[in-house]
């Protein structure tokens, strides 16, 4: 078996080796199978068994977004995380989202004073640094983010994430996470995607679809 992880080295393996080929593509292993001499499809027995696989392997920006869901983070570990991957946040703007993060490490060491239910869904947090200082920093109650989630794969695709916060009762303080929403049928629509611009390069011949 010979494996890939990427269209092109795919294309060339197979127009180079493949005689009378079956191609399959495998829903559960993220996988495409070429049998490129496949003796039940007219080649040889002899010579059947010449495997080409292309693996579908999800992107660095992907697994960042799938380590942590639903994993909670406390205040500056959440500011931090958005810090790292806001080019991968659509909504909000970045600004907004910049202005965010800075009023959550702002305020890291503060007291939770009191938090209002906007009436746009977003969540108000009042902070208490001293007797003399507080501040305000708003919370969407959900980001949309464009990721690709294939590596070696251009195209990006909307994933919602839910933002939840919960306020520990002894010391105030908060803690976040995310919840990616329909995030197992996103991924059967990318791989399907995938197949289909892949089969899209294959004229002649058919990529069956397997479970």
């Amino acid at each position: 078996t010979h494996e890939v992880s990427d269209t092109p080295s795919f294309l060339a393996y197979f127009t180079r080796y493949s005689v009378n080929p079956t191609i399959n593509a495998f829903r559960g292993s993220l996988t495409v199978d070429a049998v490129l001499d496949d003796h039940a499809n007219g080649s040889s027995r002899d010579h059947s068994g010449h495997h080409l696989k292309r693996v579908y392997v999800k992107s660095r920006r992907f697994l960042r977004w799938l380590e942590l869901n639903r994993k909670p983070q406390t205040q500056a570990e959440f500011a931090t995380f958005l810090e790292d991957a806001l080019r991968d946040v659509l909504i909000p703007d970045h600004g907004s989202l910049m202005q965010l993060i800075l009023n959550f490490k702002a305020f890291k060491n503060s007291t939770l004073q009191s938090s209002v239910d906007l009436a746009n869904g977003d969540v108000a947090f009042n902070f208490m640094a001293d007797s003399k200082s507080s501040g305000e920093a708003r919370f969407p109650d959900h980001l949309t983010l464009r990721v690709p989630v294939f590596q070696d794969e251009p195209r990006e695709w909307d994933i919602a994430a839910r933002l939840r916060h919960r306020v520990d009762g002894n010391t105030g303080k908060l803690s976040f996470w995310y919840e990616l929403v329909e995030i197992d049928d996103l991924v059967d629509a990318a791989f399907t995607q995938a197949v289909a611009d892949l089969q899209a390069q294959l004229t002649g011949h058919t990529i069956l679809r397997c479970p």
